[in-house]
């Protein structure tokens, strides 16, 4: 005997790629031999009171809902007592997880941002790392967070605000500038999302900063149409949303029919990452230069010399120059003396210390090689340098 279909409401906005997936994966499930009845509202405009109040009315046995839509509506479905599946971080808080019959099918934002850190270092070792939110803060953008710190501790961290409350995805353009300008390149930025990451190309033009040369940028979502019409083109990570769908339609299913939904080992994460324009290996050269400066600031205060650093990269004496040069516009010998003046001055105006053992801390053995150092720089010796930065003596 064939039984009545189940009639479904499927909230699932169909404006970007992440929405067409996740319908994708739902109907994937009912080609596996399901039978639904079902009604689809794909934009906010559609989602209404009224839209909600006849459908409750002709009655509804369950639904999925994937994006914030009209408050009071999303209203009417918590309170009706009907099984609901929720697929966004966003109305976690409207659909409390102790509501009977509730559900979630939510992607693995952490997984997204070490599947991000993680193509980063496929492509070289970079002079910075950073993470620019969203303009809300989103949690799902904090969990993206989470995943690419977790491999790049040191990244750069930025929340910018809104251009306008009308603008909900639209950065403040100046505060954006201010935070790509002060970046140091090369560097590798992963965008909260493509929306996002469109926004930083255009700074980026302003900027006249080199995509991905100077800066490469990943986006999340691979929402095609906005990755493919930027110049260069957006690379992105691209999140299992099919899968999500699937087990959405899968969950419901068992919650409309009072059965025990399958429990699945952890939520989908990345489906694949798609390589465009706006990433790619660094230059030979590039490589060269991140491993000396590396190797420069973890052993800068070990009393090394500039033939060190060569041994450790190991090319000859006039490639590393040469490449070392045409990057940081200075030669290795010039920036370990550049990096151990610094701390000697930090360390004359913030300790008491003698200069023997400041010389002997930051990485000279012979002070008096310092002391000139110091002299050819400033035109006074750090004893009246200290004494007119701070008004103390050397001790």
């Amino acid at each position: 005997m064939r039984t009545t279909p189940k009639r479904v409401l499927l909230a699932i906005s169909t404006t970007g790629s992440d929405g067409h997936a996740r319908l994708a994966g739902i109907y994937r499930w009912l080609g596996e031999g399901h039978d639904w009845d079902e009604t689809i509202l794909r934009t906010r405009a559609d989602f209404t009171v009224h839209t909600i109040e006849n459908l409750l009315r002709y009655g509804l046995d369950g639904a999925i809902v994937s994006i914030p839509y009209n408050y009071d509506a999303g209203q009417l479905l918590v309170e009706a007592p009907l099984p609901i599946v929720v697929m966004t971080n966003a109305l976690t808080e409207q659909f409390p997880a102790e509501r009977p019959n509730t559900a979630f099918s939510l992607i693995d934002d952490v997984a997204i941002g070490r599947a991000a850190a993680a193509h980063f270092r496929t492509l070289g070792r970079f002079a910075a790392y950073a993470y620019l939110h969203d303009a809300r803060t989103s949690d799902w953008s904090s969990g993206r967070l989470a995943g690419f710190s977790s491999i790049h501790p040191e990244c750069r961290v930025f929340s910018c605000h809104r251009e306008s409350d009308n603008t909900i995805d639209r950065l403040n353009r100046k505060e954006l500038v201010d935070f790509i300008s002060g970046l140091p390149h090369p560097a590798a930025l992963l965008a909260a999302n493509d929306i996002i990451a469109e926004q930083v190309l255009s700074a980026c033009r302003e900027l006249a900063i080199r995509v991905p040369d100077d800066l490469s940028i990943l986006g999340v979502d691979n929402d095609v149409t906005t990755c493919t019409a930027s110049r260069p083109a957006i690379s992105s990570i691209e999140p299992d949303f099919n899968e999500a769908g699937y087990r959405a339609a899968s969950i419901l299913d068992s919650l409309m029919n009072c059965r025990k939904p399958r429990k699945w080992p952890k939520r989908p994460g990345v489906a694949r990452i798609v390589t465009r324009g706006s990433t790619k290996p660094l230059a030979p050269a590039t490589k060269l230069v991140l491993d000396a400066l590396a190797f420069i600031d973890a052993n800068v205060f070990s009393n090394i010399s500039a033939a060190d650093v060569i041994s450790h990269l190991r090319v000859s004496r006039s490639l590393a120059n040469l490449r070392f040069r045409e990057i940081t516009g200075s030669s290795i010998g010039e920036t370990l003396k550049k990096r151990r003046l610094a701390e000697c001055e930090r360390l004359l105006r913030t300790t008491d210390w003698s200069f023997c053992r400041i010389s002997d801390a930051v990485g000279y053995s012979n002070p008096d090689v310092l002391r000139n150092l110091f002299r050819a720089h400033h035109g006074i010796g750090p004893k009246h340098w200290r004494i007119r930065t701070n008004g103390h003596a050397d001790s």
